[in-house]
Order: C-alpha cells, then structure tokens, then sequence
C-alpha cells in the first residue's frame, strides 16, 4: 500500500510538474468528487412527530404539507407511524413522520425510541390545554437513557411545539 501511494504521488508530481497535468485540473476534479460526496450523504431530512394522543401531531404534519393528509380526532387514528414526503419547490425534501400518541402502553413507547434514531429531528407536540404533561416527561427520560447507553447514538435535536394554544382561557382578553 505504501509503495502504491508513493508510486501515484510519483507520477501525479511528474505530470504535473513537465506540464501534462495542471494544477487547476486537480483542483476542478477534487471539487467534483467533493460535491458528488455531499450529494451521497444528504438525503430527505427526517422530522419526527410524537407527543400524547390528542396533541395535536396529525393536525401540524396537515399544517407542514398545506393539505390534509392524515385524519385527525379525540381518538387516536394509527397504531403505527406514518411517513409523508414533502417536497417544495426550491426546498430540500422532507419526511414527516407521525407517531401514535404516546400512552401508558409500551408498544408506542418502543416504536417512539425505534423511530428516533432514524429520526434528524424531533418534533415533540405538547397541547396547551393538556395539563397532564407526565407521559411527556416519562417518555422523554426513557428516550435520553437509551442515547446515553449507547455511546454510537446521538439524540437529534428536540423542538417543542405547543398546540391548541388558540384554546386558552380568557379568549376575549388577548388575541394569540
């Protein structure tokens, strides 16, 4: 390998240095190969969407895509995640991944973490008019001491969003 390296260097340096080989060529050949490198990596970005049944997940992925998408309800309407490609003009793609509502079963627990390290961001739905807010924080733990006990792992960033907040009370007496 190393008599393989110092044989290439050769011959790069001697058709570079008799003419055969400019400089400016090495220089377009090396941009090339960079941005055929970062076309490889960079695909959909990934946004997943989680929080409680009843947050308010379907309606925000519905307010992402400008169209209804997914069903929205009291109940909760999936018990598996649902993917939805976004693509604008002019903007990188997007997949919107919609969970079930976190609960007190695991299964949805375990498809959350499952998800999450497919996952390039986090979007955790929290409804202001919820005010159980200890599933949220369960979940969230459960989540943190998987990433912890995988040095491999890193958790993607987490964005709050808070919905419903339209709902509030007094509604008269400000204006959201």
């Amino acid at each position: 390998l190393t008599s393989l390296l110092i044989r290439e260097t050769g011959r790069a340096a001697i058709d570079l240095y008799s003419g055969r080989l400019r400089l400016d060529e090495i220089q377009t050949a090396a941009r090339a190969e960079s941005r055929a490198a970062k076309e490889e990596l960079l695909g959909p970005v990934r946004i997943l969407l989680t929080g409680q049944v009843n947050a308010g997940k379907s309606s925000l992925l519905n307010a992402m895509a400008k169209q209804v998408q997914r069903n929205v309800g009291v109940t909760p309407t999936r018990d598996a995640p649902a993917e939805l490609m976004l693509k604008l003009a002019g903007k990188p793609e997007v997949v919107l991944i919609d969970t079930p509502g976190i609960g007190s079963e695991t299964a949805a627990l375990r498809t959350l973490i499952d998800q999450t390290t497919r996952a390039d961001m986090i979007l955790w739905v929290v409804s202001a008019t919820q005010p159980a807010k200890a599933l949220d924080v369960e979940a969230l733990e459960v989540v943190k001491k998987k990433y912890e006990s995988d040095p491999d792992l890193r958790l993607p960033p987490i964005l709050v969003v808070v919905t419903h907040i339209d709902e509030l009370t007094p509604a008269l007496e400000w204006s959201p």
